[in-house]
């Protein structure tokens, strides 16, 4: 897989396969825990990202790739990184619909505003994933909403 993504991002390389190739490469490097690799090939696909691929999903997936390898291997400064990318994965889902994904991505700004200590963005986040998990039916949403809600409550005394 290495050596067909550094062809597709390279100068004689592809756009039209980088991107997906990409966003299709991202969730293993996650799976195997090479966060480093992840954040290296989502940071390059969307520096190149083109009109065509600007607001879908293969879009939304390389912004959360960059956000979750981001906080797995982010020092201080990279926290503008995370959150920018995590509210772009957001806006995408969004565009799209994909309430499952919403929840997912506001699952992991709650995470992120926490470690912050960023306790309104936190519960925001977990509010708004409340909000979602009720139009799905979910239980299994509900859950994490719930654990969510109850964490940011916690940090805040309440």
């Amino acid at each position: 897989m290495r050596p067909a993504l550094e062809w597709a991002l390279s100068e004689h390389g592809d756009v039209a396969i980088a991107i997906p190739l990409v966003a299709s490469a991202t969730p293993v490097f996650m799976g195997l825990s090479l966060s480093g690799e992840c954040r290296r090939w989502s940071e390059r696909a969307i520096a190149i990202l083109d009109e065509a691929n600007r607001g879908t999903r293969r879009e939304m997936i390389l912004q959360e790739a960059l956000a979750v390898s981001v906080m797995d291997t982010a020092t201080g400064g990279d926290n503008g990184v995370i959150r920018i990318a995590f509210e772009r994965a957001l806006t995408v889902a969004e565009a799209l619909g994909d309430q499952p994904h919403q929840r997912q991505l506001l699952a992991g700004l709650n995470l992120f505003s926490n470690g912050l200590g960023d306790l309104r963005n936190s519960r925001a986040a977990a509010e708004r994933g409340a909000a979602i998990a009720l139009a799905l039916s979910d239980p299994a949403g509900a859950m994490w909403v719930e654990w969510m809600l109850g964490i940011s409550h916690s940090f805040e005394g309440s």
